[in-house]
């Protein structure tokens, strides 16, 4: 699937603000999102934002899985105040802000998903504190899991690792060399995992 040239510019300026970095010595990709700038977080949001709306996604509450998702969702929530759920935070005992009523839907948004720890601990406390999870919404999905989550989540990305890694390629920021090196790191890793 190819980008759209919203999601290209996006793409570009992460690569340029240094969050999305290859490295030699095993050839890898390595995704940081964890001290972007307000202006680049307050992009990102914006891109999630317009994702929610094209897909109608339910949602009377959105809460950020720990450790980053909480920069993200509010920069969300201010992009559209009259349109988007209240904000609920999170921490690893449960609700520390915001109220919520049984059986309102929550959007979980995060920053990268890998093994999904934050997410599916995210997911938990909403869902014992009444709430409904359907969606999960994170800017890059490393893809080390695929389908709905153990919690019936759906997990939704603006980017994939491999959409990513096609972009860098075909707009000749990594060579096709360095993408055939990392895919086939990625693919022994997981080789190794399964």
């Amino acid at each position: 699937m190819s980008l759209t040239p919203p999601l290209e510019q996006l793409a570009l300026r992460l690569l340029d603000v240094g969050a999305i970095t290859f490295v030699d010595g095993p050839p890898r990709i390595l995704i940081n999102l964890r001290s972007l700038s307000a202006e680049v977080i307050q992009h990102v949001a914006i891109m999630m934002r317009q994702h929610v709306k094209n897909g109608r996604w339910p949602c009377h509450r959105v809460a950020g899985a720990q450790p980053a998702g909480d920069s993200f969702t509010a920069a969300f929530c201010a992009s559209a105040p009259e349109q988007i759920g209240k904000v609920v935070r999170l921490n690893e005992t449960g609700i520390t802000y915001g109220t919520v009523k049984s059986r309102e839907t929550a959007l979980v948004i995060g920053d990268v998903a890998r093994h999904d720890e934050g997410i599916s601990e995210a997911v938990s406390i909403l869902k014992q504190a009444g709430l409904r999870v359907f969606d999960v919404l994170v800017v890059i999905d490393c893809e080390e899991k695929v389908g709905v989550r153990p919690g019936g989540y759906h997990l939704r990305s603006l980017f994939t690792r491999s959409e990513l890694l096609a972009f860098y390629t075909t707009t000749g920021k990594i060579t096709i060399a360095m993408y055939d090196a990392i895919v086939d790191n990625l693919e022994k890793a997981s080789e190794v995992a399964a």
